[in-house]
């Protein structure tokens, strides 16, 4: 599962992504790669349109250092079998878009 970039700044194609994404009933856990030469933070997550709080660790900070893979958690509930149209938006401007099914 691979989520491009949307940007309205300088940010390449595949230097934000979302590389993996695992559901169960209760939780969405998003891994999410930073391949640019800075940290970025995820302001807020949307599933499917709506905005979802979500949580990283350690100490629920949502910040991904460069050249690395975040964690972020996003709360449920979600149904077996549903379509899952995933949005994150970053301090940059940036937002990454992906679609998971459970």
């Amino acid at each position: 599962m691979i989520g491009n970039i949307a940007s309205n700044d300088s940010v390449g194609p595949f230097s934000l992504l979302i590389e993996n994404v695992n559901i169960n009933g209760t939780c969405m856990t998003i891994h999410v790669g930073n391949r640019l030469n800075h940290e970025v933070t995820v302001k807020s997550a949307y599933i499917n349109d709506e905005r979802r709080e979500f949580f990283s660790l350690p100490g629920n900070a949502a910040s991904i250092p460069s050249n690395s893979i975040g964690i972020l958690y996003v709360n449920g509930p979600f149904v077996g079998g549903g379509l899952y149209n995933i949005k994150l938006v970053f301090d940059s401007v940036s937002s990454v878009i992906s679609v998971a099914r459970y």
